[in-house]
């Protein structure tokens, strides 16, 4: 949430978690997975970082904060910024579009060329 948005608004806004909605936000963007292209890392060996993903009541993503993360800092950003340009359906809670919260888990899976996946964590 932008500065702007925090001292506008009188109270903090209450984000759903997965278990709290009866449904679940869903992804309308493909994330890409080639982020790492213009880095010069060395992605041989494994990692992840997770991030929890706020998501508005229209699908926007307004907020990703990294919760752990065991990759190089500047991988961590380059996916922090692919999650904030993602869109979601929004999750609903009693029949109305919500805030919610997601938790995104980033991986490296190294081979010849590093695989990097990003997928929620909590889904089932």
């Amino acid at each position: 949430m932008s500065a702007a948005n925090a001292k506008s608004s009188p109270l903090p806004v209450k984000y759903y978690t997965r278990s709290e909605l009866n449904r679940y936000p869903v992804l309308l963007t493909p994330l890409p997975t080639d982020i790492d292209q213009d880095l010069e890392l060395d992605l041989t060996h494994p990692g992840e970082s997770i991030f929890r993903v706020f998501i508005n009541e229209a699908g926007e993503v307004v907020m990703v904060e990294p919760e752990e993360s065991k990759l190089p800092a500047a991988l961590t950003q380059r996916a922090r910024q692919v999650l904030m340009k993602a869109r979601f359906m929004p999750g609903y809670w009693s029949g109305n579009p919500v805030p919610s919260m997601l938790r995104w888990r980033f991986d490296v899976v190294p081979s010849s060329r590093a695989n990097l996946h990003i997928r929620e964590v909590d889904s089932r």
